[in-house]
């Protein structure tokens, strides 16, 4: 309800029921903000024009908040950044502006992080299966590495969990479903206790039920 307040200071409910008006998104916002890993040096931004944007010559700004001072700009609704530090974690902000450099409020933030060097990752990963239960993989050996002896971990459909370890550079993953599709992850294993990324992955559907 809204009121009315008459001279003598007394309040009145006024019969007529208060009205809050709800204002359209801002056009000059632009949306979908994502951002995709690409390399150890490189992370790729995209999103989804502002509205305005077909009405007015606009600009994006991208800043990144992780590091102050690096900035780029752009009239594309996508971005590449390069020469990125490895293994480092990056918050981005787009925000359009106008020819007269006025920013719009507003600005979505993306985190990703880049990978890890490629030498500190195995490669060529194999996946073969071998009965109804069991799958084997074999890969190739980092190239590097800061562990004094070279540790791999083997994820099975994303299930960090239960992963495997291995000094190996092949081992059997057994107590499978027959007939089942499985993707594996081999990551080689870092001093600190961290997986080094992206790892290597490989795919294979174990036998059916009855096959040698």
């Amino acid at each position: 309800m809204a009121y009315i307040r008459y001279q003598n200071g007394t309040l009145k409910r006024n019969p007529v029921r208060s009205m809050t008006t709800t204002f359209p998104p801002d056009d000059n916002i632009l949306s979908d903000l994502t951002a995709t890993v690409v390399s150890h040096d490189r992370i790729d931004l995209q999103w989804t024009e502002t509205k305005a944007a077909n009405r007015e010559l606009l600009t994006y700004i991208i800043e990144c908040h992780s590091h102050p001072g690096i900035s780029y700009t752009t009239r594309e609704s996508k971005y590449s950044i390069q020469n990125l530090s490895s293994e480092t974690d990056y918050r981005f902000t787009v925000r359009s502006t106008k020819a007269n450099v006025h920013f719009y409020p507003g600005a979505p933030l993306v985190s990703a992080r880049t990978w890890s060097k490629d030498e500190y990752n195995p490669g060529e990963v194999t996946a073969e299966p071998i009965s109804p239960t069991s799958i084997r993989l074999t890969w190739k050996a980092a190239a590097a590495s800061d562990h004094p002896t070279k540790l791999y971990n083997v994820v099975t459909n994303s299930d960090d969990q239960n992963a495997r370890r291995t000094k190996l550079t092949t081992i059997d993953i057994q107590n499978l479903s027959p007939s089942t599709e499985y993707v594996f992850t081999v990551y080689s294993a870092s001093l600190r206790g961290f997986p080094y990324t992206p790892g290597a992955k490989a795919k294979a559907k174990t036998l059916h039920k009855g096959a040698k």
